[in-house]
């Protein structure tokens, strides 16, 4: 069997990937909202097309200070948003069991199992060897917003590889590290 043809075979990949994200807000509603409660002044009234490509800049720009390590504080008391790293460490769990929390190496996986059947069979993973995890959280600690638990922030696929790619190229800055006893 061709190895490409494997790989897409452990992946489960038939097509390409298509995400919807459900319960959540999106540009084209909050738009509908900014059409409802338009401003009186006709100066500040924009079309959607505006709308939406000041929101994406908005939002790239926030990914890109993010990306190379730069926390940045969102207005009006909504928290902080960093790059938080933590050391990767292997554990022993209270029955027995090795944990290691260093991420899963997928490509020298998934060579490791098109190399070794039985390896596939007890689905043995290769881990990456690094020291840090990085992470993007939200610090919602300064924040004094009613009902921030019901908030929730979810990393982009890509603002986690440009976080990945320059972390590779030495681009990121300092990243705060969290101490195993008192993670945030």
């Amino acid at each position: 069997m061709n190895k490409d043809i494997f790989i897409s075979e452990c992946k489960k990949v038939n097509n390409t990937r298509k995400h919807k994200a459900t319960h959540s807000f999106g540009i084209y509603d909050f738009f509908k909202d900014y059409r409802k409660n338009k401003p009186k002044d006709p100066r500040y009234n924009i079309e959607e097309k505006q709308y939406s490509y000041i929101i994406n800049s908005i939002n790239s720009g926030i990914s890109d200070l993010l990306s190379i390590g730069i926390s940045v504080t969102m207005p009006c008391n909504f928290g902080t948003f960093e790059v938080r790293k933590h050391e990767v460490k292997p554990k022993i769990d209270n029955n027995g069991k090795l944990k290691i929390n260093a991420p899963v190496d997928w490509e020298a996986t998934f060579n490791l199992w098109y190399e070794d059947e039985e390896a596939k069979q007890k689905k043995t993973l290769v881990r990456t060897n690094e020291k840090f995890i990085y992470r993007i959280k939200w610090n919602k600690k300064e924040s004094n917003i009613i009902n921030i638990k019901f908030f929730k922030f979810k990393t982009s696929r890509p603002l986690k590889l440009s976080l990945k790619d320059n972390i590779e190229k030495n681009i990121l800055k300092e990243a705060y590290l969290i101490h195993p006893n008192y993670g945030i």
